[in-house]
């Protein structure tokens, strides 16, 4: 199993919306060949999580892309919807994984900047997933909402900017990348709930707190 990881890696990595059909056929061939002949192998299970990892952390570009490959995944080993489902946790708490800049070396500062740059494809990923209905909408809303309240809890701690400034950007990044998702007519409660707190956010300086 551990060539074949290195043979999925490589079609992930040329994946590109110009030649999608044609490696996506060659990705879910292999993959089906592989699950009907080693679905019992005590490894397979770890075989999966490497694959859905290779989809969920890689290029930010190909976020889309990376999602319909697991839509496909899923109809073929529904194991890919249960490790969408428990990753959820990452998203709920994505600040927690999340690392904030002070002042430090331009080493640290690339590190600390690949480090998010990562999640922002985490998130972008899930997104997409929402979008094409994998998971429910409410996941999506209770994520920005403890965004939002963590950003309005950290502004009342002194010396806390760094952190608010990071929280702030990735606030932006959920909401900028899923407006297809916020202006659903039936979503609209929570969308005018979000809009609230961004508002609350833009009043609230990190001065008006001792």
């Amino acid at each position: 199993l551990d060539i074949k990881i290195n043979n999925f890696r490589k079609i992930i990595n040329k994946l590109s919306e110009s030649n999608y059909e044609k490696l996506k056929v060659e990705f879910l061939c292999q993959y089906n060949n592989i699950y009907h002949t080693s679905k019992t192998d005590n490894k397979f299970h770890n075989f999966n999580k490497i694959i859905f990892e290779m989809l969920i952390y890689n290029n930010i570009v190909f976020t889309n892309l990376y999602c319909k490959i697991l839509c496909n995944l899923i109809n073929i080993n529904n194991d890919f919807s249960e490790l969408l489902l428990n990753n959820c946790e990452t998203l709920k708490n994505i600040q927690s994984k999340l690392l904030i800049p002070n002042n430090g070396t331009s080493d640290v500062l690339e590190s600390i900047n690949k480090n998010n740059d990562k999640y922002k494809s985490f998130i972008l990923f899930y997104i997409n997933c929402f979008i094409n209905n994998l998971l429910p909408n409410d996941i999506f809303f209770e994520t920005i909402s403890k965004l939002q309240n963590d950003i309005l809890c950290g502004i009342k701690i002194e010396n806390n900017k760094n952190t608010c400034e990071i929280l702030n950007e990735f606030l932006f990044f959920f909401i900028s990348k899923s407006y297809e998702l916020l202006k659903i007519p039936e979503n609209n409660e929570k969308y005018l709930l979000i809009y609230k707190n961004i508002e609350t956010i833009k009043l609230m300086k990190n001065k008006d707190f001792p």
